[in-house]
């Protein structure tokens, strides 16, 4: 038995701090390995216990790979050591294998930026397995090669999604959808806060947003996990909002705030293949309305939403919800943010239009109204627009003749 080690470096302009911060999570190591899918990131506050699911796919499907790995260690500015353990199936057949191969990221300044090297120590080969290791050394190194000039563009451009060789991006993954979102909306308001902001202060701002999101999560409320017919919505609102509170810290707006969040969420949806966006919507029926309005009327949870279904039978509309109570508008309130909740509110026309659904609405608990009343023809046409109109801000009410239609500074009634 024996030990093979292999080392692997790059040299990023940028600072070790800022380099360390974006290999915190996993979904940025492996990026750059387009055989690897990784799902279920759990990332904690110091770094030890992040977890990650990840899937390889080799020889056309023949082997399937599958990884649980962990942080064992986490030194800030220093290095990442992680383990893994893992099951390989191949031609049918299920072997485990009980410690994978070991990653040790390292982080030290160079001339002006960070010269990151990757440590991979095979531990305890056969030696069959150390030959074939070393027979397969110059495919691995272009491997890893590849997963280091994916985390250098994802630091340098401010874009985490990390090309991948070739010039192919990610596919979302659907079985994991929330954590592709916040993957997603992590990284696609870059190009809107460079324009405002500059390159160099919006790699600024998405590093601390991140950080800002992190310290949000443990202090969410439970509304009853994945159960909960909305806990996608609720993944939006910290990362939202610490969008939101970094954008202020360097001398934005609330309107630039939204401008990044309606465009990364217009990216989103965007990147998902019309075929896929059709069947969404087709999905979306009175009879599954009905169903979560019936879910909310029998969980109780301080502070959730609240529904009512409308039938649409002889209405222009296919059916409606009237929200009486709405998680994201109490969420918000609770963290003095009432101005960012229109434009999370105006993220419904963007995702309806996204799924050719039909969307209309007089009033939103975030203008102080009195409810939410969605009124949904499907198929049917919506249009969003940047500046938002903010139809619902009269609460129904005419409003007078050359009124604007843009957000006052002082927020929602």
């Amino acid at each position: 038995m024996t030990d093979f080690t292999r080392r692997f470096d790059v040299v990023i302009g940028a600072p070790v701090h800022d380099v360390f911060e974006y290999c915190r999570d996993p979904q940025h190591l492996f990026a750059g390995w387009p055989q690897l899918e990784v799902t279920e990131v759990v990332i904690t506050p110091d770094g030890v216990g992040t977890t990650a699911r990840i899937t390889g796919r080799f020889l056309n499907g023949l082997m399937v790979e599958r990884i649980e790995r962990e942080f064992t260690e986490v030194v800030p500015g220093e290095r990442i050591v992680s383990r893994a353990h893992a099951t390989v199936d191949f031609a049918g057949r299920t072997r485990e294998v009980a410690n994978g191969p070991v990653f040790t990221w390292l982080f030290a300044a160079e001339g002006g930026g960070t010269r990151l090297t990757l440590v991979v120590l095979e531990e305890g080969l056969s030696w069959w397995a150390s030959a074939l290791e070393s027979v397969s050394a110059a495919v691995m190194a272009k491997t890893m090669q590849g997963m280091l000039s994916a985390i250098r563009n994802g630091v340098e451009h401010g874009d985490p999604s990390a090309l991948r060789p070739g010039g192919g991006r990610r596919p979302v993954d659907l079985r994991n959808l929330p954590g592709e979102l916040l993957f997603r909306l992590a990284t696609a308001h870059t190009d809107v806060l460079t324009r405002r902001f500059g390159a160099a202060t919006a790699r600024t701002i998405r590093h601390e947003m991140l950080q800002e999101y992190r310290s949000l999560v443990p202090g969410l409320p439970d509304l009853g996990g994945r159960r909960n017919p909305e806990a996608m919505s609720m993944v939006l609102a910290p990362w939202a909002l610490a969008l939101y509170r970094v954008v202020l810290r360097h001398g934005g707006s609330v309107e630039d705030a939204g401008e990044a969040i309606h465009y990364a969420v217009r990216s989103l949806y965007g990147r998902l293949p019309q075929r896929v966006r059709r069947s969404i919507g087709r999905s979306t029926t009175g009879e599954r309305a009905r169903r979560k309005a019936r879910w909310f009327a029998e969980h109780h949870y301080p502070g959730n939403w609240v529904y009512a279904f409308v039938d649409g039978d002889g209405q222009p509309f296919d059916f409606g919800l009237d929200a009486t109570q709405c998680a994201i508008v109490t969420y918000l309130h609770a963290q003095s943010a009432d101005e960012l909740t229109p434009y999370l509110c105006d993220l419904d026309y963007v995702v309806f239009e996204a799924l050719g659904l039909g969307l209309t609405r007089t009033g939103t608990l975030a203008w102080g109204c009195d409810r939410c009343d969605f009124r949904v023809t499907n198929p049917g046409s919506t249009t969003s627009t940047w500046p938002p109109l903010f139809v619902e801000r009269s609460c129904g009410v005419p409003r007078p003749a050359g009124a604007g239609a843009g957000a006052s500074s002082s927020g929602p009634c």
